[in-house]
């Protein structure tokens, strides 16, 4: 947990500045328009520049050249090193960190060209910064004191402060507990006389954390309780729930049973409050343990089960597996063998699946592959087959061409030669009425075939006609691009129907202060898919109205017995079994609470904010993540819909409710099965959710206006000559 600390607060460090209000951003744009000085003008396009880094990096980069073309012409350094920077600043943001670091050496050669102490020092702990991120640790620490000489030259102490802090940091990340303790008191008493109190509980908190390293609890303590003391004064509750889990697992760790119990209680009240579900499964478990410790089996059992119940909710594996190795611990304290044994079986399974998980999915599919290829060898015979078919097809028609030719080859000879004879002239003038009258039926059978044709084409011109303004209407039931945009803070649409029509829809509402929005693939694709499709909007719209609950599991309930009695859906054995699969969320702006529900298709949350070094627990309902890392460790978070459509179905039951707090900048990304189905590659086979998921790991720090290009080409190069299957829906949002 320490170390996830560290790097956010490196960032939060190095990029403190970056970052500023729309209305300021206009008002220096107005002032550009008024007649100023060429330095002023420099700096205007310098704060823009900085303004726009997170929310437009193309903007920022424009102001920042636009900087350092004024600077260069007027020889204004200071203007040029400090454009330098943004720029450096923008490509962090972006995630390239080879590029942020040449910007910002750039911007160190020009602060040292004119000498200006505290540019070197700012420059410098940038540098620092992205060694770090980019894993160089020595690197890193040689910046980082080379920045606090600088800052010290000057008497800056807040900037002292940081690079001394960034120092204790690196060397807390190599294990080198002693030098770490020394530059965070260092930090701590600078901030002390900056009377900085937020940063001051942040100190005394890692002081505790590296106490708690060297095992010397009592000192531990003290920091845990100094740091409580200003979180307590600050109104940080999560803070303070934090320092009580601490504190309670130091009076643990001395076997101070009662004092422990008594800040377990704490955190977990304070984690209640605030329905952190992870801190609350934790707290439960802790307390567990203790009153087990203790030899108080009766009271260690309900902790223990609430944890064990709570973390099957939020599938959260790895406390289900400590909580059932509790309860093993506990029956057999209290004589229950048999729940003992059957708890430790339990715990094996799980230790064995947290284990086998990997191993399970490559046997699977292996599986697939090989199936798949069986109906690969399978098409190719029917293929060859047809050909065959065709070839004789195709002989035996020539065949009867070249008999054709033949006869009437023949038959204009004998003509010729039998000219003289009577009988075979009035036998051929006979045959040539004949012809003439068959001739007659031809041309009449020919102008009807004519006619019809012209009917059948008329036909289907006012069917295309008709199906293109059913696709227009379609498309004006979607959400337009100023909704979308109202609605979320940044998001793109990758939308490729197969027909003209599609049974894929996305939907967006905005009710009071939550956003309600859906991804779904209904039955079938083309018209019938589209009427599908209008129906499920139609029904959407219908319940979703002002009052509503944010229990998408309730609402898609609501929606799946309307389809039903629409459609007359009564027995599952028997009915067609139209319906949708859906991914269907509620966000609450106000709490960043995100609720969501879906049939069959899951939902992608990209995590890009760690949470602090005391933090008990990093994600909330966590069924499958991935972990990237650089030094930043970034979760691709999977929730899964329900193996159920929204629709008849043969085992129904009610859909659930899942619950996610996002950060400021998560993203999420959800899907139809038309892009992971999708046949091709060099052996035709399926995209599969695999590659979606390390595409989308690989790309998440773009534009959205970028990731779509890129799903949209790596589709196309995967797709290669092969046909288009289904349609095609993913569709990426930042809230």
């Amino acid at each position: 947990m320490l170390k996830l600390y560290c790097i956010a607060l490196f960032c939060l460090i190095s990029l403190s500045a970056i970052g500023q209000s729309p209305r300021k951003n206009d008002s220096l744009k107005a002032a550009l328009q008024e007649d100023l000085p060429d330095t002023t003008k420099i700096h205007i396009f310098n704060q823009l520049s900085k303004g726009y880094a997170r929310s437009q990096p193309d903007a920022a980069i424009i102001y920042a050249n636009k900087a350092i073309d004024l600077a260069k012409r007027v020889n204004y350094v200071v203007g040029v090193a400090q454009a330098l920077s943004n720029k450096g600043a923008v490509s962090a943001t972006k995630g390239d960190y080879p590029s942020a670091l040449n910007w910002h050496t750039k911007a160190l050669e020009q602060y040292k060209a004119i000498q200006d102490v505290r540019g070197i020092a700012s420059a410098t702990n940038n540098i620092g910064v992205t060694y770090s991120i980019m894993g160089d640790r020595d690197q890193a620490l040689s910046h980082f004191q080379e920045a606090e000489r600088s800052y010290a030259r000057i008497a800056n102490l807040q900037g002292q402060a940081q690079a001394i802090n960034n120092i204790g940091i690196v060397f807390k990340l190599q294990n080198q507990f002693k030098q770490s303790l020394t530059y965070f008191e260092k930090s701590l008493k600078i901030n002390q006389q900056l009377n900085n109190k937020y940063e001051i509980a942040r100190c005394y908190n890692n002081i505790g954390l590296i106490y708690k390293n060297l095992k010397q609890p009592k000192t531990a303590l003290e920091y845990y309780q100094k740091s409580l003391k200003l979180s307590t004064a600050l109104g940080d509750k999560r803070g303070i729930a934090y320092r009580y889990y601490n504190i309670a697992g130091i009076y643990e760790q001395t076997k101070e049973y009662t004092q422990a119990l008594k800040y377990y209680q704490k955190s977990l009240t304070i984690g209640k409050t605030l329905q952190d579900k992870r801190t609350i499964s934790n707290c439960l478990l802790s307390l567990g343990k203790v009153y087990q410790q203790t030899k108080e089996a009766q009271k260690a059992l309900p902790f223990a089960q609430q944890a064990y119940e709570m973390a099957l909710k939020t599938k959260d594996k790895k406390t289900q597996k400590n909580a059932v190795g509790l309860l093993a611990t506990i029956y057999a304290d209290l004589g229950d063998y048999k729940k003992a044994y059957d708890y430790e079986v339990t715990f094996k399974d799980k230790s064995d699946s947290l284990i086998n998980a990997a191993n399970i999915r490559k046997a699977a599919q292996r599986e697939a592959q090989a199936k798949f290829a069986k109906q690969q060898e399978a098409q190719v015979k029917k293929i060859q087959q047809q050909r065959r078919f065709q070839l004789i097809y195709i002989i035996i028609i020539g065949l009867m061409l070249v008999l054709l030719i033949l006869v009437l080859r023949n038959l204009s000879n004998k003509r010729t030669a039998n000219k003289a004879l009577q009988e075979k002239s009035d036998m051929i003038h006979s045959q040539n009425v004949e012809i003439v009258k068959q001739r007659d039926q031809i041309l009449e059978k020919n102008e009807l075939l004519k006619a019809t044709s012209d009917e059948l084409r008329l036909q289907k011109g006012l069917l295309i006609e008709s199906i293109q303004y059913a696709q227009e209407i379609q498309q004006s039931v979607l959400p337009s691009a100023e909704r979308m945009k109202h609605a979320f803070k940044d998001s793109f649409v990758f939308f490729k129907p197969l027909d003209l029509v599609s049974g894929d829809f996305y939907w967006v509402k905005e009710v009071d202060d939550t956003v309600f929005f859906a991804i779904a693939d209904c039955t079938g694709h083309g018209i019938p898919g589209a009427f599908m499709s209008m129906l499920a909007i139609s029904y959407l719209n219908e319940i979703v109205i002002p009052g509503i609950s944010n229990d998408t599991g309730a609402i898609l309930d609501t929606l799946r017995e309307k389809i039903k009695y629409t459609l007359h859906q009564v027995n599952s054995e028997v009915e067609h079994k139209d319906g949708l699969d859906i991914a269907f969320c509620a966000f609450h702006k106000p709490t960043r609470q995100l609720n969501f529900s879906g049939g069959y298709s899951p939902l992608y949350i990209v995590k890009t904010h760690p949470e602090e070094v005391e933090a008990v627990g990093a994600l909330p309902d966590k069924s499958k993540s991935y972990r990237v890392k650089t030094a930043n460790e970034i979760t691709l978070l999977e929730i899964k819909g329900d193996r159920q459509p929204v629709g008849i179905f043969i085992r129904e039951k009610p859909f659930t409710t899942h619950q996610v707090t996002l950060n400021e900048g998560d993203l999420l990304y959800a899907f139809t099965d038309g892009y992971v189905d999708q046949l091709g590659g060099d052996k035709g086979r399926k995209f599969m959710a695999k590659h979606l998921k390390e595409l989308i790991l690989s790309h998440w720090q773009m534009p959205f206006v970028t990731q779509q290009e890129t799903f949209e080409q790596t589709l196309i190069n995967w797709q290669k000559q092969t046909p288009q299957v289904d349609d095609i829906l993913l569709i990426g949002i930042k809230l």
